[in-house]
């Protein structure tokens, strides 16, 4: 290690001391100091919102408090977080005497390892560059031959690389070093503390000790500024409103009333001469009454001597009896009009109630003919979903029977193949036989041989057969399940076109039901109505009666009153 210092010259390693080893110490130093100033200001803050006497408060802290009773005085909500922030990063720790803000302080306390690191990857970079160009130079001077020249010229640049790796070493070692020492001491949650603790203190234990300064009591006295205000300014108001609006109207109310009372007074004294004159009349009206009566009477006296004597001559004649007798014939005749009126009144009221049911039944019959048109519409859609789920089964059809076609080819191959190979069997049997008969000297070895052939021969055989029976066995399940798919459809077509048609016959037979019934209501209504033509000719004829009846004697009467 004291090797690797060595190699180092003298000013090189006073500048790293004095840039990189004295600042890395003086920057731990102001850190540790920094996070024990916040950890104390924690302290202080954490016993005010206990409620516990802190001792002396520290200046940040009256500072603070002294801000927030301003603000809180002057604005309705205090930005708690911005005041905070503004008198911490104005802040300031002593340091062997001196004063240093903190926020400052803190920055570059996280910066300098960075710094450091830059700058000791900078200078390897530096001395790599400069001492390669050196070796290229000398590696070009010098002969291949002289060696030893060589690795002497050499030393140099080596030794340049050399203290370039060992600055960039120290100053990723100072780096690392603060790093760690921020890890340790960490600033940043000590001041994020501080600012959350100092938050609490100001909006929760410092506010509601204000007096008169929280949020409602603000409100309370601006509502009773605003009270008295109005209570003073309320009697000029009331009194300058009522001037404005109803100063006018109540002297032209005023003048009004002065000209009525000159009106009253004028007609009471044209009241008072004008009574004279109406007794007087009074006195002149009733003189012209009496003489008017005077001679009324005399007037009226012949013209009732006349009305006695006229009175006379009508109660000697049969007058009274003539007219009782009309009188009766007239009433008789009032029965009979009304009686042919009661009639008239019961067939309009027949004709009303069969234009009713006829109305009725013709709607009930325009219904049933729109549902019949509407189920023979069904009926008609029906009859093409089956044209078309017909038109869908042939093709279905065609191709099961194709697929029978298909299966019955196959079928007919397999028994052609089966034929073929018991044919060949038989070949081989025969051939069999005839190895047989030709080798029964032969030893056993080639009868247990030929066994074995013979065996296998059999097997291959027996398994072809089992698969051909396998295939045949899928054919004849896939020809019973088209069997049975053609089936299925045929019996739902079967009962799909009975349902139909059974549905128009029930539908076509209540249609002719209910036309038969509509038929015999009207019927029924035609002879009604020739009852009612029978009846008023009746009634005409009656009446027509009466009326020649009612002539003849009215003819009679003025006959007699003629005699």
């Amino acid at each position: 290690m004291v090797e690797l210092f060595q190699l180092i010259p003298f000013p090189l390693l006073i500048l790293s001391i004095v840039l990189v080893i004295f600042p890395t110490i003086f920057t731990a130093i102001v850190r540790i100091r920094l996070y024990n100033y916040l950890i104390y200001l924690n302290d202080k803050v954490r016993r005010l919102i206990r409620e516990i006497s802190p001792g002396r408060k520290p200046k940040i802290i009256e500072y603070l408090e002294a801000r927030f009773s301003i603000a809180s005085k002057n604005l309705e909500e205090v930005n708690t977080a911005a005041l905070v922030d503004g008198i911490y990063s104005q802040e300031k720790f002593d340091f062997l005497g001196f004063p240093l803000r903190c926020h400052q302080w803190d920055y570059f306390s996280q910066a300098l390892p960075n710094l450091l690191i830059s700058f000791g990857i900078l200078g390897t970079f530096l001395g790599i560059v400069i001492n390669l160009s050196s070796l290229i130079q000398t590696i070009n001077q010098v002969k291949a031959t002289d060696i030893n020249n060589l690795v002497e010229q050499l030393q140099d640049p080596i030794q340049g690389m050399g203290i370039a790796f060992i600055t960039s070493l120290i100053a990723v070692a100072c780096s690392s070093l603060l790093t760690v020492i921020n890890l340790k001491w960490n600033t940043n949650l000590a001041r994020e503390d501080l600012i959350s603790y100092l938050e609490d203190y100001l909006d929760n234990i410092l506010q509601p000790k204000i007096e008169g300064n929280t949020r409602l009591d603000k409100a309370v006295n601006r509502m009773v500024e605003q009270q008295n205000y109005f209570l003073n300014r309320f009697h000029q108001n009331v009194t300058n409103a009522v001037e404005s609006s109803l100063g006018k109207i109540a002297r032209e109310i005023s003048e009004g009333n002065k000209e009525a009372a000159d009106i009253a007074k004028q007609v009471y004294t044209r009241f008072t001469e004008s009574s004279g004159t109406i007794s007087n009349a009074a006195g002149r009206f009733e003189s012209v009454v009496n003489n008017f009566q005077n001679i009324i009477a005399d007037e009226m006296k012949p013209t009732v001597k006349e009305f006695k004597e006229a009175s006379k001559t009508f109660q000697q004649s049969q007058f009274p009896k003539k007219l009782s007798e009309a009188t009766q014939n007239l009433a008789t005749m009032q029965q009979n009009f009304s009686s042919s009126t009661s009639a008239l009144q019961e067939t309009v009221n027949d004709i009303k109630e069969s234009s009713n049911k006829n109305s009725q039944t013709l709607g009930s019959l325009t219904a049933e003919i729109i549902n019949f048109n509407q189920n023979y519409r069904e009926v008609f859609e029906l009859h093409k979903i089956n044209q078309k789920s017909l038109q869908n089964i042939i093709p279905k059809l065609n191709e099961g029977a194709n697929n029978f076609k298909s299966a019955s080819q196959i079928i007919q191959s397999l028994q052609n193949e089966i034929k073929v190979r018991e044919e060949s069997l038989v070949n081989i049997q025969s051939e069999l036989a005839n190895i047989v008969k030709t080798l029964k000297a032969n030893s056993q070895e080639v009868n247990t041989e030929i066994q074995n052939f013979g065996n296998k021969l059999i097997d291959n055989v027996a398994q072809k057969v089992d698969i051909n029976n396998q295939e045949i066995q899928k054919v004849l399940e896939k020809f019973q399940v088209s069997i049975t798919s053609l089936d299925n459809l045929g019996d739902r077509l079967t009962n799909t076109l009975v349902e139909q048609v059974g549905n128009n016959s029930q539908e076509i037979r209540t249609l002719r039901g209910k036309i038969e019934e509509s038929v015999d209501y009207l019927s029924q209504i035609k002879n009604k109505f020739e009852k009612l033509e029978s009846n008023l000719q009746l009634q005409f004829q009656s009446s027509s009666n009466t009326t020649e009846f009612k002539d003849s004697q009215l003819e009679a009467n003025s006959r007699r009153k003629s005699i």
